[in-house]
């Protein structure tokens, strides 16, 4: 995008603090932000005084988006964490509603992936039996080629709007042409 997405305005803030609070209003124990080197934070000041969450700096994060997930699934680890819920900060129509969703699905044993007719996507839960797999990860690869080995994932439909990101700055300027209406995308 050639800006930090996360700082640009959104709705009522900014872009990257929807999909961190709606972790903080779901049922999640503990919310962990991972972060790149260097970024200011400001998308989560708004969050300063709240409880039940740490951020934490992937310091490898230009090695691929691998390096955060691992550094989060590290972080759970020391939390002694039963599962892991992978999100992405950039999905601002994922909600408290969705995730809670997703958390009762749960089992301890399985994965819980958000699914759009085609695919699995996050957010998705893992149970910690899958830590090890997940720290194997490398480079640009994400979670989905664990996903794809896996039987008996539960996908929770979510609507497709749920899944817009924003990676341009054409994708940021649609939505911001509609209002931030959300109804358009389904």
């Amino acid at each position: 995008m050639g800006v930090n997405k996360l700082e640009l305005p959104f709705k009522v803030g900014m872009l990257g603090s929807l999909g961190f609070s709606a972790a903080l209003d779901s049922r999640l124990i503990e919310t962990i932000a991972v972060t790149r080197r260097g970024d200011p934070l400001h998308w989560l000041a708004p969050f300063s005084q709240r409880k039940g969450w740490t951020s934490i700096e992937c310091a490898f994060s230009d090695l691929g988006l691998s390096e955060s997930l691992k550094a989060g699934v590290r972080k759970a680890q020391e939390m002694d964490a039963c599962g892991v819920m992978v999100m992405l900060a950039d999905q601002p129509f994922v909600d408290a509603v969705n995730l809670n969703l997703l958390i009762d699905a749960y089992t301890g044993k399985n994965v819980v992936s958000a699914f759009d007719g085609r695919l699995c996507k996050p957010p998705v839960l893992f149970p910690e039996q899958l830590f090890p797999d997940l720290l194997k990860l490398e480079g640009d690869e994400g979670a989905r080629a664990i996903l794809r080995c896996l039987d008996g994932t539960v996908r929770i439909p979510f609507p497709l709007w749920c899944f817009r990101d924003f990676d341009t700055p054409e994708d940021y300027q649609s939505i911001v042409e509609v209002n931030f209406d959300a109804d358009c995308w389904k």
